[in-house]
């Protein structure tokens, strides 16, 4: 807070109300309290020999609800992203499965071959595979359980 001249321990740039430590009585103003709201009396029946029809005020032109050929239809709003994360998703896992396959295949080459050498290309890319293939699978299923949970998360908020 800033330093004043007249002793106050309240800022003066700001009114004391909406300060910490205000009390109305010390300042001398009294704290108004509005009236609760009352609830609207539900309308009276009708007389036992009237149309209950009739009792109805009109309603206005312009309040009346619309057709329903004339309404509009409340289409939830596609997110572009989220369908990007589900096929991101599927790619991911669709990638590692076929790096599982394709090692698979270039092991069982290697191995009916007949040679006993593998050459240092063939070595480093299996390695690649057998790293790659099961982060790709486990990040595609992380991806596609995020998205899900960001959905039922939506969901509820709605």
């Amino acid at each position: 807070m800033s330093d004043n001249t007249s002793g106050s321990r309240f800022d003066p740039r700001y009114d004391p109300a909406f300060q910490p430590g205000y009390r109305p009585e010390a300042d001398g103003r009294t704290a108004v309290r509005r009236p609760a709201a009352q609830p609207a009396m539900p309308p009276a029946p009708p007389a036992p020999g009237q149309d209950p029809v009739s009792t109805v005020p009109p309603v206005a032109p312009e309040t009346q609800a619309l057709d329903v050929e004339e309404a509009e239809p409340t289409a939830r709003r596609v997110d572009p992203f989220l369908i990007a994360l589900w096929a991101v998703s599927a790619l991911f896992v669709v990638v590692g499965i076929s790096l599982l396959s394709a090692m698979a295949n270039r092991l069982d080459r290697l191995s009916t071959s007949g040679s006993n050498s593998i050459s240092g290309s063939d070595y480093y890319l299996l390695q690649a595979y057998q790293t790659g293939a099961p982060l790709l699978i486990v990040l595609g299923l992380a991806t596609a359980t995020a998205t899900l949970f960001f959905f039922v998360g939506r969901r509820i908020r709605a």
